[in-house]
Formats: structure tokens, sequence, C-alpha cells
């Protein structure tokens, strides 16, 4: 009787390490690939910040010619 409660206790205590393990690596995941996002968004937005300038400086020198 003492045996079997102790068994199930380990076997709740290690599911529920498992089930904590799969969580973490689930939200390193979903942080890398919120990381991966964010630095495309930040290369788009620097393309059309750059984008932008350029087409500024193209205006600037097309009034001046």
């Amino acid at each position: 009787m003492h045996q079997s409660f102790v068994s199930v206790y380990v076997a709740e205590i290690s599911s529920k390490e498992i089930w904590y393990l799969i969580m973490l690596k689930k939200f390193w995941q979903w942080d890398q690939l919120g990381k991966k996002i964010s630095l495309a968004f930040s290369k788009l937005k620097n393309t059309m910040d750059n984008l932008i300038q350029q087409r500024l400086i193209a205006d600037i020198l097309m009034r001046h010619l």
C-alpha cells in the first residue's frame, strides 16, 4: 500500500515536471519566434526609412536641377 502511494506520487511529480519543461520549451520557442518577427519588422522599417530618405533626396535633387 505504502509503496504504490509513493510510486504514484513520484509519477505525478515527474509528469508535472515534464509538463513544466514542455511549457518552458514552448515559451522559449514563442520567445524566439517573437524575436525573429520583431527583427524582421525592424529590418522592414529600416528598409522603408531608407526608401523614404532616398525618395526625399531624389526630390531635393530634382528640384535643384
